[in-house]
């Protein structure tokens, strides 16, 4: 199977999305009924699906790619205003109007975790190449990573506070664009409405980098070595500057590949490492992009690094040389400010949905989280037979071993179940035709056992032991009654 190189592009006002061939600028998938905000986009690649949040009521559409009308539509707890994907399609997360985040997993469509994240919007988040840690930036001047072991903790009390592991609050003003490095994993590239584009590291607690530039950022993107950013400003330019100068960087008559060899191992010590002076590095910008007549809205940067996606108010979406800075190409498909750019391999043949379901599977996004206290009333109920009833008033529904919701006549039908088996087992005779009750052959540890109290949290390995043996006892019971019977026939 063959990939190629595209880009998915997102428009508000005729409320579609395609995704585009990069190097010949056709047109491989086209989807209807998306209304994404700046960032509120992203593409999960194992299950060839676009998430998608809407800009004007909390809800994420889902659509497969070779579907252009949704698979499917959620209900989410507030208006999400950013979205991001892990590399290995298992867990998506989405930023808040209110600065919350919130971590599903895409295989059940599982609320893994909510937490408070920022006082403001969450205007960008991503994920490290890993999927450890999320990073998020904000409407509140800060960026944070956070530690997805932290969150995914079974035991955490649901309104605990989740600390991050890093934080970032160099920006005077708002956060409006981040991008992420996928080599250094400690750093980030922010811009924000204080005109400034400053490259920090999370470890060292420094910025590694700052530009000044001339109109109000957007969005930002990097190259893969993490050595030359884009930054797309509302006078519709384009400005780039160089994380080392000139003289440290390589010559423009190298090949590619030599060029990202020497970026990422250099020929001295001094490249390898960030500037140890960063006030007299990269004050200004080096290099100017003109060609929309709006403002850009959203940027990305080849896997080479030899290409430059905008897009800008003025529904154009460009492909630019970066080398040269010259326009290679320019796509009119779209009517409306360009809201989100997202490049991505997709297979040239795509698989069926089907196909991709068996291998990858993805499902609805739930709206209520199963965390910190509701978990354990969950735990309690599945595993103890805690009364659903008690852990509804907690704010959570009756769930199965598979994290489903359970109506009310699965649940009604479930007790009813357990009632029946309960009486059989009790009024089981002995197989030597006596009316005592058989004897059961549970081991001591489980006679001598007390009842779990309903709605009390217990180990969950313990837990499936003891199911087991409950399980083996009633079986036996069964097969005793079910000989008896043939012997009176």
């Amino acid at each position: 199977m063959s990939y190629v190189e595209a880009c998915l592009s997102c428009s508000t006002g005729n409320e579609t999305a395609f995704i585009w061939d990069l190097q010949n600028g056709l047109p491989l998938h086209t989807f209807a009924q998306i209304k994404a905000g700046n960032g509120g986009q992203v593409y999960s690649a194992p299950q060839h699906v676009v998430i998608s949040a809407h800009t004007d009521r909390p809800q994420l559409t889902l659509h497969y790619a070779t579907k252009q009308t949704p698979k499917f539509r959620c209900t989410v707890a507030e208006r999400m205003v950013s979205m991001a994907a892990s590399d290995d399609g298992v867990h998506v997360a989405g930023g808040g109007v209110s600065g919350k985040l919130y971590l599903w997993r895409v295989s059940d469509g599982l609320l893994l975790g909510i937490w408070d994240a920022h006082y403001k919007a969450v205007t960008a988040v991503h994920f490290t190449a890993d999927g450890g840690f999320v990073v998020s930036a904000s409407e509140d001047a800060t960026c944070k990573s956070w530690n997805l072991g932290q969150v995914l903790d079974a035991h955490r009390p649901l309104n605990s506070e989740v600390r991050p592991t890093h934080s970032y609050s160099g920006h005077t003003l708002g956060i409006t664009g981040m991008a992420l490095s996928r080599l250094h994993q400690t750093w980030v590239v922010t811009v924000s409405k204080d005109r400034t584009l400053r490259v920090h590291d999370f470890v060292s607690g420094r910025d590694v980098h700052c530009c000044i530039l001339p109109s109000l950022p957007k969005c930002v993107a990097a190259n893969l070595p993490f050595t030359t950013f884009h930054a797309g400003c509302t006078d519709g330019k384009i400005y780039q500057t160089d994380l080392y100068p000139e003289r440290l960087r390589p010559s423009s008559n190298h090949a590619p590949q030599q060029k990202l060899l020497t970026a990422l191992l250099g020929h001295t010590t001094e490249n390898t490492s960030a500037p140890a002076d960063t006030s007299a590095l990269g004050k200004f910008h080096t290099a100017v992009f003109e060609g929309h007549s709006g403002g850009v809205t959203a940027l990305a940067t080849s896997a080479d690094g030899l290409s430059l996606v905008s897009g800008g108010a003025d529904g154009n979406v460009h492909v630019w040389q970066v080398a040269s800075r010259q326009l290679i190409r320019a796509h009119q498909n779209h009517k409306s400010p360009i809201t989100a750019l997202q490049l991505v391999v997709v297979p040239t043949a795509m698989p069926s949905e089907r196909e991709s379901q068996n291998c990858h599977p993805f499902a609805p996004l739930k709206k209520a989280a199963i965390t910190g206290e509701a978990k354990e009333d969950y735990m309690a109920m599945v595993y103890t037979g805690g009364d659903a009833d008690d852990s509804r008033k907690r704010g959570i529904d009756a769930v199965d071993f598979t994290g489903k919701r359970q109506g009310k006549g699965k649940r009604r039908r479930r007790q009813q179940d357990t009632s029946a088996t309960a009486a059989v087992a009790a009024a089981a005779p002995d197989a030597n035709g006596t009316d005592e009750p058989a004897a059961t052959e549970a081991p001591a540890a489980v006679a001598a056992a007390p009842a779990a109290p309903a709605n009390t949290f217990v180990n969950e390995s313990a837990s499936y032991e003891l199911i087991a043996r409950l399980y083996n006892i009633v079986a036996t019971q069964q097969k005793k009654l079910k000989a008896l019977e043939a012997q009176a026939a």
